[in-house]
């Protein structure tokens, strides 16, 4: 008999910090190369804070550990005091998604984390919230300065990557993100003691939940073994959706891409049974003068990205190693990152004289 049923909100703040944080301690977190961050979606979407500063209640989420899944940005103002009188509200209409695959995500722009901290712990704010000091993010997604004369706002992560508009009415807003989103497995059929397995298959963290899944493939408890093996299931359709889009790209001569994919799959799945040809595939691509000259100047990139601020300009030491990238790598995804960040960042030419 399953244990009864908890709301995907109460596990996501329960639980996923906790096995989030575990995962990031792994070998195969440890392991993974920078470029893999993202490897499934587009590298134009915006993506979401990368730093643990920029986050409450939850280790950083990524956009591709929401993939599949609905997700909804609340920009909230914390000095309004009506709107603190409006948290309740926001909850209740929260609980009435309990069981769909959204999470619940806020935003607050402009604000000191030290200074958000105790806001979010009066009102009882148990989301994941992102800490937009510097307001990049409200910046990147196109949203309108939140302050006294604009106090919150909305958008929407869909499940295939793309970002929408959304509105403030949480109720009337999450339907229309939920209309492809789903679970790769039906949390209500998981017993309790395969939840944190089951939150690292639902937001990607494939290798983190390996142990806990075989071992429990041979539970006394058909209601645990029934639900191991349909995480499994899952698991291995996603290993093999993403062997398939690296073999696709391969034959299609885009190198790159194949091997950015094999090298995820290697990486995502360590403790599942990866076929024997994508490690092959790695090692093959690697020698190829395409995949190489990308690797280069993915090592490059890497390095001014650590210089780079992104509260101002570059310093002098990361704009040249940004345009070192961009003349001797043109044609790379290193190369091209390091020209919009070159262009994010230009002054604005000087104002025009009048004349009087």
């Amino acid at each position: 008999m399953l244990r009864s049923f908890r709301s995907p909100v109460t596990i996501f703040t329960a639980c996923v910090c906790a096995t989030f944080v575990a995962a990031s301690t792994t070998p195969a977190a440890a392991q993974a190369p920078s470029f893999l961050s993202g490897v499934l979606g587009s590298t134009d979407a915006v993506q979401l804070p990368s730093s643990p500063a920029a986050w409450i209640n939850s280790p950083p989420l990524t956009n591709e550990m929401l993939a599949g899944k609905a997700a909804y940005f609340y920009f909230f103002e914390e000095t309004c005091p009506s709107c603190i009188r409006r948290w309740p509200e926001i909850f209740a209409a929260a609980k009435k998604f309990e069981g769909k695959p959204v999470v619940f995500i806020a935003v607050n722009s402009g604000t000191p984390r030290a200074d958000l901290q105790p806001y979010v712990n009066d009102v009882g704010l148990k989301w994941p919230v992102i800490v937009d000091t510097d307001r990049s993010f409200e910046k990147a997604l196109g949203v309108s300065e939140i302050n006294l004369q604009n106090i919150y706002q909305a958008q929407g992560l869909m499940p295939d990557g793309t970002w929408q508009g959304s509105t403030y009415d949480l109720e009337s807003g999450v339907p229309s993100l939920l209309t492809d989103a789903k679970w790769r497995v039906d949390p209500v059929e998981v017993p309790d003691v395969l939840k944190p397995a089951w939150v690292q298959v639902e937001f990607g963290n494939f290798a983190s939940a390996a142990l806990l899944v075989k071992r429990n493939l041979s539970s006394p408890k058909a209601d645990v073994k029934a639900a191991a093996e349909k995480l499994l299931a899952a698991v291995m359709k996603e290993l093999e959706n993403q062997v398939a889009a690296a073999k696709s790209a391969d034959d299609g001569g885009q190198k790159w891409n194949a091997y950015k994919g094999y090298s995820a799959v290697v990486v995502k799945f360590k403790g599942y049974e990866v076929p024997a040809a994508a490690h092959d595939a790695v090692r093959t691509l690697a020698t190829d003068p395409a995949v190489r000259n990308e690797l280069a100047a993915q090592k490059l990139w890497e390095t001014a990205a650590r210089q780079l601020s992104p509260a101002g300009p570059p310093s002098k030491a990361a704009a040249a190693q940004l345009q070192r990238i961009v003349t001797q790598h043109p044609d790379t995804e290193a190369g091209r990152r390091a020209q919009a960040a070159l262009e994010r960042t230009a002054a604005p030419p000087p104002a025009a004289a009048s004349g009087q």
